[in-house]
């Protein structure tokens, strides 16, 4: 509908289509939500130290990833309804919320894959941290050959 703010009319709220119904769904939903509010309605960091600004974006992103996994979307098609916020200003949440994917990040993740912590130490970043650099002369020479064989040398 396009009223305006949060008014939905009745008979487009009947034409939504749902999940179907799954209790461990629903939990996962409850809980996220419950968390969410925790955080977003405290008096702020000086009162409640989880009530961070990113602290509350990754409380809303995680209750918006249960119910999206909820649905079941497949990945592009989610990746789709999810762009549509990308730049659009979330009011009243708790925290600037200007989309869910970062601008780079051109690839088909659900969301509950891209806030989790599996997904944030797989970055290169992270994985950099856990290798020591190539050191040894016959290594490095191998990957030399390596490299020219791939650029066709």
């Amino acid at each position: 509908d396009h009223l305006g703010k949060r008014d939905i009319l009745v008979g487009t709220m009947r034409k939504m289509p749902l999940p179907a119904f799954s209790e461990r769904y629903a939990a996962q939903i409850e809980q996220a939500a419950m968390r969410y509010r925790a955080i977003a309605a405290s008096d702020g960091p000086l009162f409640n130290n989880s009530a961070t600004a990113e602290n509350i974006r990754q409380a809303l992103c995680e209750m918006d990833a249960a119910v999206l996994r909820a649905y079941d979307l497949p990945p592009r098609l989610e990746y789709q309804l999810l762009d549509q916020f990308t730049g659009v200003e979330r009011k009243g949440v708790g925290c600037e919320f200007r989309g869910y994917y970062p601008p780079a990040l051109d690839a088909f993740v659900p969301l509950h894959e891209l806030i989790s912590q599996d997904y944030e130490r797989s970055s290169a970043g992270e994985l950099a941290k856990w290798f020591e650099p190539v050191r040894s002369k016959d290594a490095l020479a191998a990957l030399d050959v390596a490299e020219k064989l791939a650029a066709g040398d």
